[in-house]
């Protein structure tokens, strides 16, 4: 199937809800029909990019579509599925309805690009939408929801933000050109903490994963040298080279973020057919876990369960994260990608 019209249109987000459905998300221009079959479903961009959700069954067939624009330019940056509920991150430069249906909720720009984050039915009705904005820029690039149906939004900003909270505001300062942003909201989008993690440099959250034991792993990139606990305690990691690759490990009940850096382990060779070797923590290494993308356990054993060569050809193709707990209790995690 295709579905585009005589402008720039682009498909940038995929989800897929339990019924299989299909959820695709992205900006057009100009007039697209997105009914691909036989019918004509058009729908007119207001100016620029505008940003577009289009549901569609398991069989490819049209649902329906649902529009966010103004006159000037939109993005979309990431779309989630959470039981029965869409969750859309999008940006707007200019003023337009947060609302795709027959409802009203006129969203102004406060500065930049500011952060909305809307809550969709799988129907596409609106249930709520949540803006968070400053004088800077502001993106938020992943959304993550834990078993008490609290959402926790990462990305980045810059300059100053304040973040209202009940009849109180968090402010933030970004101590350089971007700083990481992390926000923990209850379900109905209420604010109950926010956080900036950064250097003199840039650094930004991308991602964020969640295990059944509500761990939140979030991930991105980052320069210098970043304190990744906003208590009073310190938890710091220095940058290799100009920008390196982060991972922090936290509970919802707390904002102590746990580095985890990649420098600390070493695999060989990564990435590898299934086959590959510890070759800086041999010596010490107690018990090997190895996590996918969506926090699930795959595989553990003890160290020496093998030699010195882990075997995990049985795996899918795909992005591992490796957990590797020592004998002082000490853990370490890396990156592996497995591929024929």
């Amino acid at each position: 199937m295709k579905i585009g019209g005589s402008g720039y249109d682009y498909s940038k987000y995929i989800a897929i809800d339990e019924s299989d459905n299909i959820y695709l998300s992205g900006t057009f221009e100009e007039t697209v029909d997105f009914d691909h079959g036989s019918n004509v479903f058009n729908v007119s961009s207001l100016g620029g990019n505008d940003i577009f959700i289009l549901k569609l069954n398991s069989s490819f067939d049209f649902i329906w579509v649902k529009s966010f624009g103004s006159s000037s330019a939109e993005d979309v940056r990431f779309i989630s599925i959470n039981q029965n509920s869409l969750f859309v991150s999008m940006w707007s430069l200019g003023q337009f309805d947060l609302d795709p249906g027959n409802g009203v909720m006129n969203y102004n720009p406060i500065g930049g690009t500011d952060i909305i984050v809307s809550k969709l039915n799988l129907n596409g009705t609106l249930e709520w939408a949540k803006v968070i904005g400053g004088i800077g820029e502001e993106v938020c690039d992943g959304i993550i929801i834990d078993s008490k149906s609290n959402l926790y939004l990462t990305g980045y900003f810059t300059n100053k933000l304040a973040i209202s909270k009940n009849q109180d505001s968090i402010l933030l300062t970004s101590k350089g050109l971007r700083d990481i942003l992390l926000i923990k909201m209850d379900a109905s989008a209420n604010v109950i903490w926010a956080v900036g993690l950064g250097s003199s440099f840039t650094d930004i959250g991308s991602e964020l994963l969640i295990n059944s034991s509500d761990e939140i792993f979030l991930t991105g990139a980052f320069s210098d040298l970043v304190d990744f606990d906003p208590s009073s305690d310190s938890k710091t990691l220095q940058s290799s080279g100009v920008i390196d690759v982060f991972l922090v490990k936290f509970k919802d009940n707390t904002t102590s973020l746990n580095p985890l850096s990649f420098s600390t382990l070493k695999v060989y060779p990564n990435p590898s057919n299934g086959l590959f070797e510890i070759i800086n923590l041999n010596n010490s290494v107690s018990v090997v876990d190895v996590y996918d993308l969506n926090g699930n356990l795959v595989y553990s054993l003890k160290y020496n369960e093998f030699d010195t060569i882990a075997d995990l050809r049985f795996l899918e193709n795909s992005i591992y994260i490796i957990k590797v707990t020592c004998k002082d209790n000490s853990t370490h995690f890396t990156k592996w990608v497995k591929s024929n």
